[in-house]
């Protein structure tokens, strides 16, 4: 073990490869091995956990493979070189209400309850997209976003709360599940009208057809009509030529 400080490591008795930097570091560990306690009571509330690495927080009793740094509450803003501008792939980083860093998992070995979304999504088009500004941000650059009192009242399981319960921050991440789901709802009713035009448009010309059939139909009723026409005029000439020719036989008859 490696102690510096006044009271640092004070109450160790079977802990080994412990390192203790500053008053009170490390001071309530007893049988703990492998933790780091940088700072004025840095890791002071650990006991008898391992593998913990505490800079200026003062840890917790039971836990093990721990990391903290700084305390809840005073260190309000965190700047780490190296990560702005670096890109990398992997999963992203989430941040608890209680400041723990994670990753969201994915893998079916992690979850359970699975089941179809179905209609969960249908409360998305009560959401209220806006812009804003955020107060503390001096350049006032234009941001684009929900207000999470808002989505609380909408979908209470997609807002972070604060240790004091109220609302914080929006899980902007989980909205890709529903929205993936809204919009396979909309390519699902998109392909039914899709289908209810493609058989429209069949049943429209087949009953194109079945009007050009019947327009051919009269059209031939027409030109047999007209033929009809043009034989009773005919024979109506020769009814009137054959009573002609009956009546100047009669009066040829008449005269001898």
């Amino acid at each position: 073990n490696t102690a510096s400080g006044w009271s640092a490591l004070s109450s160790n008795t079977e802990g080994t490869d412990n390192t203790a930097s500053g008053a009170g570091a490390l001071q309530r560990n007893t049988t703990g091995k492998y933790n780091i306690g940088l700072g004025s009571n840095a890791g002071s509330n650990i006991v008898a956990g391992s593998n913990n690495i505490d800079i200026g927080s003062s840890g917790a009793a039971d836990e093990s493979n721990t990391i903290r740094i700084g305390t809840d509450g005073t260190q309000k803003k965190t700047y780490i070189a190296g990560i702005s501008g670096t890109a990398m792939t992997g999963a992203d980083v989430v941040v608890s209400s209680g400041g723990q860093l994670g990753v969201l998992a994915s893998s079916a070995r992690y979850k359970r309850n699975i089941r179809t979304m179905g209609g969960a999504s249908d409360g998305l088009m009560k959401l209220r997209p806006v812009t804003f500004r955020y107060k503390s941000d001096p350049g006032g650059t234009l941001q684009y976003g929900l207000v999470a009192e808002e989505v609380a009242r909408v979908y209470p399981e997609l807002v972070v709360r604060g240790t004091d319960g109220k609302v914080e921050s929006v899980r902007y991440l989980e909205l890709t599940g529903l929205l993936l789901n809204e919009l396979q709802k909309q390519d699902k009713n998109s392909q039914k009208q899709t289908q209810l035009t493609r058989e429209l448009t069949q049943r429209l010309e087949i009953k194109d057809r079945q009007v050009a059939t019947l327009q051919h139909e009269v059209d031939t009723l027409k030109q047999k009509d007209a033929s009809i026409s043009a034989l009773s005029e005919r024979l109506a000439a020769l009814e009137r030529q054959v009573q002609t020719a009956s009546s100047q036989g009669l009066r040829s008859l008449a005269s001898k």
